[in-house]
């Protein structure tokens, strides 16, 4: 719908990033569920599919196992920090594919 009503807008899809949450995002939480990754993937396919962006923040953000307290002080969202990362990533992505 959003690629129908502005045809000239830049789409760009970005997946969950790491969480502490849930055994580092490794659990699955129900019975059509699936772990962190797998919803990350999914993103990812669904932009090919759609054929608009995508940033992979699961992945590129860089907070991961080792650094997550620094990003995600509940475990979960993003502090100034992790926005800071966030967004960091999304202008870069912007600039490289312009």
């Amino acid at each position: 719908k959003l690629q129908k009503a502005y045809p000239d807008a830049e789409i760009i899809l970005m997946t969950p990033h790491f969480t502490y949450e849930f055994h580092f995002g490794k659990d699955i939480l129900g019975e059509k569920a699936g772990s962190l990754e797998d919803y990350a993937n999914i993103v990812i396919e669904i932009a090919r599919e759609l054929n608009v962006g995508v940033l992979d923040n699961f992945r590129e953000v860089g907070i991961n196992e080792a650094n997550w307290k620094q990003y995600q002080p509940d475990g979960t969202h993003p502090n100034e920090k992790g926005r800071f990362a966030i967004g960091r990533e999304l202008a870069k992505y912007i600039m490289n594919n312009r």
